[in-house]
């Protein structure tokens, strides 16, 4: 049930204001669980349904670089909107309904392969950023609920990332890939009611009480708080924040890095001897220990708030990031993809905490939500597109096992970056 809150000036109640220190961990842990379920079906299987409908690695790798593309696009519109003219809460909902009709359309022109990349094309446009939109819309749920353990939350994301990747992986190796979309529809419809009982945070943009900038540059955005930024000087605040754009950096590389084996680890497993039900086992044990991760942290193991900056740890997740291309370079078969991916559910679970917390400690108050949003978006759509096409064609032309030589080339040389000059710049 919403929040209601008197307006003690008018007398009126308004309705979707949220309550002051009620607790939201439980409906955002499940929102995530249904969010990556239906993810680990549209995104983790994306290569392989259009390999078993005939299209080449490299034709893979345009189609999902071009669906992150788009969302280069979508992430900051959706984040400026948040920030400026509607809730998360509604803009969410709106883009879950326009993503269910998709994927009934999706499922009716199948056999029209124009008409197919379309559809998943313009589908990534809507879900790729709705992953950012929520991460943001729980960091700025805090002021209304001090209990929320982001890290935690996180946690519901890849226990339903787990559970569907194994289930699906077991269905699409029974059934094929008939209802590849409609279990996506049936997955992200049971988010709506969650939705709707999560606080509706007013937009910032616009209002008073926001963070003025301290640069010089952007003096005449100084003359009142309720001034309402554009998307340009939006824009501008970002690309003038030099904190901000070094760690856009470092995530950006970090998803380069990861990419050439995520994005076609469904090869490198058929490569080996697997299949899509293998795909899904190996995906799921991931997450599975991945949400194992993100509960530790989030229970303060590793990280307590107010002690050591969430910064800190992604130096960890850089370091570890490395051990699963080590893990495929000198091991065969198919039990160092087992460890490989369970190794780099520790990177993620270190990198998801770190990396939002890098942004948020980095953002002007005013434009949280996009500052956030757009710096996790942009940082893994920029570095996933151009692992894609880069992974892909050298796929097409060496084989998938020179996928992780790309990886740990990138991994390396990323870990090095922010050794050095995070050093000098940044004291975390």
């Amino acid at each position: 049930m919403e929040a209601m809150e008197t307006d003690h000036g008018t007398g009126r109640k308004d309705r979707g204001v949220p309550q002051e220190n009620q607790n939201y961990g439980v409906p955002f842990f499940w929102v995530y669980f249904f969010y990556y379920a239906a993810y680990a079906v549209f995104s983790g299987n994306a290569v392989l349904f259009l390999t078993e409908c005939g299209f080449s690695a490299a034709l893979c790798g345009m189609v999902t670089s071009s669906m992150l593309l788009l969302s280069l696009v979508m992430q900051p519109a959706g984040g400026y909107v948040t920030d400026t003219f509607c809730s998360t809460r509604r803009y969410l909902t709106a883009g879950i309904l326009l993503f269910i009709l998709l994927c009934f359309w999706c499922t009716a022109e199948r056999k029209n392969s124009r008409a197919l990349i379309t559809g998943m094309i313009i589908g990534a446009g809507m879900v790729y950023p709705a992953g950012q939109l929520m991460d943001a819309w729980v960091k700025m749920s805090t002021a209304v609920s001090p209990g929320l353990r982001y890290s935690r939350i996180r946690a519901g994301g890849s226990f339903g990332f787990a559970l569907m990747s194994i289930a699906a992986g077991q269905w699409f190796r029974r059934f094929g890939w008939d209802k590849y979309f409609l279990i996506q529809a049936a997955v992200v419809m049971l988010m709506l009611p969650l939705i709707r009982i999560l606080p509706e945070i007013p937009p910032a943009n616009g209002s008073r009480g926001g963070r003025q900038t301290e640069k010089k540059e952007d003096q005449d955005l100084k003359n009142g708080m309720e001034e309402r930024l554009s998307a340009w000087e939006s824009f501008r605040l970002l690309l003038h924040n030099r904190e901000y754009m070094f760690w856009f950096l470092v995530c950006t590389v970090y998803w380069f890095s990861h990419r050439p084996i995520g994005s076609f680890l469904s090869l490198l497993v058929r490569g080996r001897g697997g299949d899509a039900g293998t795909y899904g086992n190996v995906c799921g044990a991931g997450a599975i220990f991945e949400f194992l991760c993100l509960m530790l942290i989030g229970g303060g193991t590793i990280l307590k708030s107010g002690k050591r900056r969430p910064s800190a740890l992604m130096p960890a997740a850089l370091f570890t990031d490395i051990l699963r291309p080590l893990c495929f370079l000198f091991f065969p078969g198919l039990a160092p993809v087992y460890a490989g991916q369970v190794l780099q559910s520790l990177s993620f679970a270190l990198y998801y905490t770190a990396s939002v917390e890098c942004f948020a400690l980095s953002s002007d108050e005013r434009i949280r939500s996009f500052s956030i949003s757009t710096g996790l978006a942009l940082s893994s759509a920029a570095g996933t597109a151009g692992a894609n096409l880069f992974g892909g064609r050298l796929c097409d032309l060496k084989g998938p096992e020179i996928l992780p030589m790309i990886s740990i080339s990138a991994a390396i040389a990323n870990l090095l970056l922010t050794t050095v000059a995070g050093r000098r710049s940044f004291r975390s």
